[in-house]
């Protein structure tokens, strides 16, 4: 009894282990959100005519997203740029470190540009108790603020 114990807690801590130390992929993380199924419990995507529109041009849109990202803790730019037109940006949970993803593009429009965006956590169906729509709804928020929505 106490052998399986001490098995179950060493395969838990190994586990535990790996999800931490394992390194994000960027290739696989950074594709057009459009393309990207739905996230389900792990996320939320907003393409299409969901996508939210902004008084800018495109490089500026993901500019200032960036800015905002990198102002959130555990959270780094993994692949991409403004002048690219699309960017993934990677942000670890605080404990376990597990890796959450959101990807932009960001496509000129008559009335500025619309941002097509996807956040989603790494391993797909994993919940992650809403914390990756609340994350992109702030940032989508700051991002309006600074840039003016201009609708759909």
């Amino acid at each position: 009894m106490k052998t399986a114990l001490l098995i179950l807690i060493v395969l838990a801590a190994a586990l535990v282990l790996f999800i931490r130390f394992q390194p994000p992929n960027a290739e696989a993380a950074h594709v057009d959100p459009r393309d990207l199924p739905d996230p389900g419990q792990g996320g939320v995507r907003r393409v299409g005519v969901d996508a939210p529109v902004y008084e800018a041009a495109p490089d500026a849109v993901l500019a200032a997203l960036i800015e905002i990202a990198e102002a959130a803790p555990r959270t780094e730019l993994l692949a991409g740029s403004a002048s690219e037109g699309m960017v993934t940006v990677l942000t670890r949970t605080p404990a376990m470190s597990f890796q959450d993803y959101v990807t932009a593009l960001a496509e000129p429009t008559g009335k500025g540009t619309r941002l097509h965006i996807a956040a989603r956590t790494r391993y797909a169906g994993a919940s992650d108790w809403g914390m990756n729509r609340a994350r992109l709804e702030e940032w989508l928020a700051q991002l309006a603020a600074r840039l003016g929505e201009a609708g759909g």
